[in-house]
């Protein structure tokens, strides 16, 4: 089977959407360590891992937390043989996939991705970190092609 796990990190908890054979399949939201992201990429093995990169909004000591947590999981994904890692932004998957105008405030990017996810997957979804993963997820599948290239 092709895997696709998509990550939305964050220094607490990680959250996954899996993909298989380019559908969603399953969403895990874990906590942030080594042992768990072990356990997920033992049992799915993708061949395509996609993280979403941080940005600054953040004080710098947690700016860092989370370049480490994103660095973990990268290691953990390229030392069990993942072919590709594409780090994608959030501005980047929000503007496509959710058409999320500049300067929209968080709380409506969160509404907006929990509504599209649910819509996605065809399911009611409440948390927003699995909604970010599915639809980080989505915006890797239809941009294989231009991110793969390039």
């Amino acid at each position: 089977m092709n895997y696709l796990i998509a990550c939305d990190p964050d220094t607490h908890n990680l959250s996954f959407a899996i993909f298989k054979n380019g559908k969603y399949h399953s969403a895990i939201k874990t906590e942030t360590s080594i042992k768990e992201v072990v356990k997920i990429f033992d049992k799915y093995q993708p061949f395509i891992l996609a993280i979403e990169t941080q940005y600054s909004r953040f004080n710098i000591k947690t700016l860092i937390q989370l370049v480490e947590v994103r660095s973990m999981v990268e290691t953990i994904a390229r030392l069990d043989k993942t072919l590709g890692i594409y780090r994608i932004g959030a501005s980047t998957w929000q503007k496509e996939v959710l058409n999320v105008p500049p300067k929209t405030k968080r709380n409506d990017r969160k509404r907006m991705s929990v509504e599209s996810a649910s819509k996605y997957v065809g399911n009611p979804l409440t948390d927003n970190d699995i909604a970010d993963a599915i639809n980080i997820g989505r915006y890797v599948l239809d941009n294989y092609e231009k991110l793969y290239l390039s």
